[in-house]
């Protein structure tokens, strides 16, 4: 896997605080295939609350693939 080094990390997520969009995980990982959930500063609660629910969606989704017509 490619990875980012530490700093290019650090200034990503300097750069996003100054556009005040935060980001969950806390910290970004450096291993590209992740996902991160971005969100504005100014409602941070709504984005703990997304990735709470999909983290609660992929936990129920994984195994029940149902669809109905």
């Amino acid at each position: 896997m490619q990875t980012a080094g530490a700093r290019i990390m650090r200034d990503i997520e300097r750069k996003l605080a100054q556009r005040n969009i935060g980001h969950l995980p806390p910290q970004l990982p450096r291993d590209r295939t992740r996902q991160v959930l971005l969100y504005n500063q100014d409602q941070p609660n709504l984005g703990a609350i997304v990735h709470m629910v999909r983290g609660l969606s992929a936990e129920q989704g994984a195994g029940d693939v149902s669809t109905s017509a």
